[in-house]
């Protein structure tokens, strides 16, 4: 028995002001990596779906076909040439292989290209023409995928990640290599897939699954697949509002190899979901109530300030500066912010020297708020390389770039070189910092950071700066939503 593995991932921010390329994918670029043949197998032991369903694959002694892995950080639209030439990569290697007998995909699910929409589905339209109608596909999801009727009926299975902040990738990869196996064992069975769309947006930042009522939805759908002695497959997708598809937004996958049972656990979700839909809610605090709560901390533990509009990870430019700049005028002390995305500002610094005084415009170049001008001392120099150890990045090797901490009114600011989500204390500690030593604590995620500082901070809050991921969907002027998708949540404060 063989099995290709391969992927391509990519989270597309549609209202992100900069295009996703080729390199962003590539050796050029430190938030990605083409892996390509052999290379896949060092992939093994990592944190991705990728990494679980190769284990998996061994473990049940199954030939392994590697054919191309990749993957970039979340951004703009992918230009079509960098569609172009990943795929180039991965039909060659399809076509150069022997036959198969199944695919793992491993994929992201709300990836958009200047010209595909649904980029995801021309992915697997591709690898379906070369191995054929009857060759199994299974593809691995991020728990963010935007999926169409049309992705889950051209597959024949599919496992979403069931955690945010995204610790069970490896999970879902096995997940994904157990599906292929019963469709291998049992060839002549028939699967089936249903679909269905959810008529409403979930606030990012309430999609976590570390509280309710995200935790009570996936706790359902495991109750539901064990009640059915697990001859169904189900996934809930939270989906990815900033990416404006037709299909944004949440929806329910079952596939089982009988129709009845397929429809039934299906509805029994989406009857749940709904049921609880009023629960998601969309608060946020502004940057002067944030302020205020700085100003008054005085705790054992710091209190932590997630920018969640302008999160890296979900497509922001990482440089908004609005928060940084309000703390630097406010009288908050013991103050550190990892880290805000300014090469230009770092290459000065590092010109300039440690200890050194000058005048920064730092941030705002990327088309969200304003450069805050103003006189900053050089309190740290350094390469910005490091090793991850929070549950989703542990092992990881991180570069940040060249970074310097800036420092003015006792607010400490790393400014890093890459523009990259601060889902690990490595962020801090790269620069020099203890976070734990710190009364507040400044990042740009929006819930990843979650799985790294849960037990380091005393409360986390949701300020509302300025950037391309809102809370509040409805801020959003989409342009391809079908109708009828509710966008407001039930609460939101992001003034």
């Amino acid at each position: 028995m063989r099995v290709a593995v391969l992927g391509f991932m990519h989270e597309t921010n549609t209202f992100a002001p900069t295009a996703t390329k080729f390199d962003d994918f590539s050796d050029n670029s430190p938030t990605g990596r083409l892996y390509v043949g052999d290379e896949l197998m060092n992939l093994k032991d990592s944190s991705y779906a990728i990494g679980g369903a190769i284990q998996s694959l061994i473990c049940n002694n199954v030939k392994i076909v590697p054919i191309a892995w990749c993957e970039a950080e979340p951004g703009g639209v992918v230009c079509d040439d960098a569609l172009e030439q990943v795929m180039d990569v991965i039909i060659d290697g399809l076509r150069g292989s022997p036959t198969v007998d199944a695919v793992f995909a491993d994929l992201h699910g709300a990836m958009v290209t200047s010209t595909y929409l649904d980029a995801d589905l021309e992915i697997i339209r591709r690898i379906r023409r070369v191995v054929g109608p009857e060759t199994p596909i299974v593809c691995s999801l991020d728990l963010h995928g935007n999926i169409s009727p049309d992705f889950v009926q051209i597959c024949d299975g599919l496992s979403g990640y069931r955690t945010y902040p995204h610790v069970d990738m490896r999970e879902t990869g096995v997940r994904c290599i157990q599906q292929i196996m019963e469709m291998v064992k049992r060839p002549s069975d028939t699967r089936i897939g249903v679909f269905e769309s959810l008529d409403f947006f979930i606030p990012m930042h309430q999609q976590t699954t570390l509280s309710s009522p995200a935790d009570k939805i996936f706790e359902k759908l495991e109750e539901i697949e064990r009640a059915y002695e697990n001859e169904v497959d189900l996934s809930f997708m939270c989906g990815f509002y900033a990416s404006d598809t037709y299909w944004a937004g949440p929806s329910i996958i079952s596939y089982s190899n009988n129709a009845e049972i397929a429809r039934r656990a299906k509805n029994e979700l989406s009857q749940y979901v709904k049921g609880i839909r009023n629960e998601f809610r969309g608060d946020t605090v502004s940057i002067s109530q944030a302020v205020k709560l700085a100003v008054d901390h005085n705790k054992t533990k710091p209190i932590l300030l997630a920018e969640v509009q302008d999160n890296p990870g979900g497509g922001g430019t990482g440089d908004v500066a609005s928060l940084i700049e309000a703390l630097c005028n406010s009288h908050a002390s013991s103050v550190s912010v990892s880290a805000i995305f300014d090469p230009k500002c770092v290459s000065k610094a590092h010109q300039i020297g440690a200890g050194a005084s000058a005048h920064f415009s730092l941030g705002g170049k990327t088309g969200y708020g304003s450069p805050y001008d103003a006189e900053f001392k050089v309190a740290f120099l350094g390469p910005g390389k490091f090793a991850g150890t929070g549950p989703m990045s542990s092992g990881v090797e991180f570069d940040i770039g060249p970074v310097a901490v800036l420092e003015k009114n006792g607010v400490e600011i790393v400014v890093s070189s890459v523009r990259i989500q601060n889902l690990d204390v490595g962020f801090f500690r790269v620069a020099g910092i203890n976070p734990s030593e710190r009364q507040v604590l400044v990042i740009k995620s929006t819930v990843h950071y979650r799985a790294a500082y849960e037990g380091l901070v005393d409360s986390f809050l949701s300020v509302a700066t300025p950037g391309c991921i809102p809370m509040d969907p409805s801020k959003l002027s989409f342009k391809n939503l079908r109708s009828g998708v509710a966008r407001t949540p039930r609460i939101c404060d992001s003034t």
